[in-house]
């Protein structure tokens, strides 16, 4: 019998955090951490999509069982749901071309074998360790796009042709988002070179109406190179929704094959899909009745990574994301790598980060903070920032941008609370 034996070459993304957090703990046991390192609770949910899970829990519950099996591809409703709300925003997308799964990772896992290990592969740098993890046990030859300062954290493609190409907008890591210009670069690349691009818009919901694409499909060509995926768990906070659509535009085709007929011939035989309450969560989420309270969500969300970006600022911090993304990417000061600077945020102030080498090399010399918590928490968080690093004599520019960015979001609750 044989092995996969690249399978042996992967490691546990996070462990190395988790033991230091028990070592820590050991230790001092009465301490009280902050987890600005990873969600640590469920967004709440809009009173219209937990209502409409219950009245789905007892429709499982009728004679026969009616409801218990859902389509390999999910059901048509929320099919239809998806395709009216990427039309609202100028993306037009049959239902056939819409197909659920439980999760962004199974969503990647699936697509991923549709296509040989000799595909070389292009991955942003830093990226997330599961995308990385993928391409290693399938035997893929990988190599990175820089996201540095130089070009905004967006990463560009090379003269060098690739066969697979995995973008996200906004990052999951730096937080940064693709403009369209940028965007267009890479669907001109990968139609230029016959890739296929993978595109994650699974944290769009938080580039609200500023100019950025939230679809690859507002990018002329995208529809002849690109597979785009959402999360539902990631777009939204909640870490219990396991469920994303794929969408595989009928005209993407390699060779005499199109994708979307691989993907259909795949998919039927090992296809897991959510259950019929997971769907209908996502599909009230999509929904008008809805649209306030995501909204009311989003801008809980946004107004922690405010105040996380104003506590960063004032403690002399360079950082991008907090504008348009749950996720801030903060650089190490003083010199240090990723690993001291959790050691020091961790042993003196109790603020538990991620170390930016765990995302690649790409990621050394940073860290991470996400913005899935409680606004007050944040505040504290910042307090502790500021102790951990010196604090300047006098506020500069960016400090008060920051502070008053921060403010803004307490000044608009004031003024829809006296409304």
């Amino acid at each position: 019998m044989l092995l996969n034996e690249n399978v042996s070459i992967l490691s546990e993304s996070g462990v190395s955090v988790k033991k230091r957090l028990e070592s820590f703990l050991a230790e001092h046991p009465s301490a009280t951490l902050l987890r600005l390192d990873q969600s640590l609770m469920n967004m709440p949910l809009p009173p219209v999509v937990t209502e409409g899970m219950l009245r789905a829990v007892e429709e499982t519950a009728a004679p026969f069982g009616v409801r218990l099996s859902s389509p390999w591809s999910g059901y048509e409703s929320l099919k239809k749901a998806i395709a009216e709300d990427l039309n609202v925003r100028g993306v037009k997308v049959s239902e056939s071309e819409i197909f659920i799964t439980s999760g962004l990772e199974s969503a990647h896992a699936c697509l991923s074998h549709l296509f040989a290990a000799d595909n070389t592969v292009v991955l942003p740098s830093p990226c997330e360790s599961h995308l990385l993890q993928l391409q290693q046990c399938a035997g893929r030859n990988v190599t990175f796009a820089r996201a540095l300062p130089e070009n905004d954290f967006v990463p560009e493609p090379d003269s060098a042709p690739s066969d697979l190409i995995y973008l996200t907008s906004p990052s999951p890591v730096t937080g940064a988002p693709i403009t369209r210009e940028k965007l267009q670069k890479w669907v001109d690349y990968a139609n230029e070179n016959g890739s296929i691009l993978f595109y994650d818009a699974s944290l769009s919901p938080y580039l609200g109406e500023k100019d950025y694409p939230r679809s690859v499909y507002e990018i002329e060509g995208a529809r002849s190179c690109a597979i785009q995926i959402f999360s539902f768990e990631k777009g939204y906070g909640v870490k219990e929704l396991k469920i994303a659509y794929v969408i595989i535009p009928a005209t993407l085709s390699r060779g005499t094959h199109r994708i979307r007929d691989l993907f259909c011939a795949r998919q039927p035989a090992t296809a897991t899909p959510p259950s019929y309450v997971m769907q209908k969560a996502a599909e009230l989420l999509l929904s008008r009745e809805a649209a306030e309270g995501t909204e009311k969500l989003i801008y809980r969300i946004q107004k922690v990574a405010a105040t996380l970006s104003a506590g960063l600022t004032r403690a002399g911090i360079p950082h991008v994301g907090a504008e348009t993304s749950p996720y801030l990417w903060a650089q190490c000061p003083e010199g240090m790598n990723s690993w001291q600077c959790f050691d020091k945020l961790l042993e003196e102030v109790g603020c538990v980060v991620t170390p930016g080498s765990l995302f690649g090399l790409g990621g050394e010399g940073y860290f991470r903070l996400t913005a899935f918590g409680i606004p007050e928490e944040a505040v504290e968080a910042g307090e502790r920032l500021c102790a951990a690093f010196r604090k300047k004599e006098e506020p500069t520019l960016a400090e008060t941008e920051a502070e008053a960015a921060a403010k803004l979001f307490e000044e608009e609750e004031t003024d829809s609370e006296n409304v």
